[in-house]
């Protein structure tokens, strides 16, 4: 069957964002032989009520209805007989794929919060407050808590944030200053008492930490080899001290107590005054040993104890 074929473009392989001149057919139209509807029109896995033409083998199908289908949008010249295709640009492929592929900026605050523990020094005093405590931390302030190894507080307040430096001002005379660096945290004064070496570096707390520091453990000791002190107790353990008591053998009397700091060697002292302190060694096989520097509580100076 012979047709007249106007206003169809080729569409075997539709190209987007193209611009496909359209023949202009005038007195001299060209007659062809074609099939018409043979191809079924199929865009996008949704089928097309369209008609085609079958060509030479090649399929011929309306550029609207295929470009429209697709999301595109069809603009014809009628001055230049020119078809243009453009998709939107909201659907770019490259403008989707930078968005997809874009990662929101994350911003961590170096005070963060937590507890802190004090890393013994030769210079630290057994009354510098033990643990920092941070909490409700922001860019410009955070709250805070230094306490004393019986637990008890030191010093609590809101600090400024300033850089890597925060400051609590208690009073004109007595400012408290936290300098943070590679997680570290160094407590500094510029007057007043609360810290008393002046100085402290903070590190923060975790259990792996915990669990390589603690050489002790909480529970009652029994002494083998002391007439006058009989037992040791420990409780309130944690990574840097602990509460204990020394019982005399009438399982009344203490003869002494009070709170242990635990040192970077893993053993442990309590100093009541100039010259006088006890010492707790490592346990080791669920045996502490108990020593003095002068012999005042402990009648031989040194006593084992053993776990009950």
């Amino acid at each position: 069957m012979k047709k007249t074929i106007k206003g169809f473009i080729a569409g075997a392989a539709v190209t987007l964002a193209v611009s496909i001149p359209i023949l202009a057919y005038g007195e001299a139209a060209l007659k062809i032989d074609v099939i018409l509807d043979r191809i079924k029109l199929v865009v996008n896995d949704k089928p097309v009520n369209s008609q085609t033409i079958l060509y030479n083998g090649t399929t011929y199908v309306p550029i609207r209805t295929v470009s429209e289908n697709l999301g595109a949008k069809v603009d014809f010249d009628t001055v230049t007989k020119t078809a243009s295709i453009s998709m939107p640009v909201s659907e770019s492929s490259d403008i989707k794929t930078s968005r997809e592929e874009a990662v929101p900026e994350i911003h961590v605050n170096p005070w963060s919060d937590g507890r802190f523990i004090l890393e013994p020094t030769a210079e630290t005093s057994p009354d510098d407050p033990t643990a920092l405590e941070i909490k409700n931390s922001t860019d410009i302030s955070f709250d805070f808590k230094l306490l004393k190894a019986d637990g008890s507080t030191a010093a609590e307040g809101t600090a400024s944030v300033k850089d890597s430096e925060a400051t609590f001002n208690a009073s004109e005379l007595d400012i408290l200053k936290f300098n943070i660096s590679n997680g570290d945290i160094t407590v500094t004064e510029a007057k007043g008492l609360v810290v008393v070496s002046g100085k402290g570096v903070y590190k923060k707390e975790n259990t792996e930490d915990k669990e390589a520091v603690s050489t002790f453990k909480e529970g009652t000791y029994s002494s083998g080899s002391s007439a006058s002190a009989r037992s040791l107790v420990i409780s309130n353990l944690t990574a840097v001290s602990f509460d204990y008591q020394i019982i005399a053998s009438d399982g009344k009397r203490i003869i002494t107590k009070g709170n242990a700091k635990i040192l970077s060697d893993g053993s442990a002292e309590c100093t009541f005054e100039e010259g006088y302190k006890i010492t707790f060694k490592p346990e080791i096989n669920n045996v502490i040993t108990a020593e003095e520097s002068e012999q005042r509580l402990l009648e031989n100076g040194k006593i084992v104890f053993y776990t009950v």
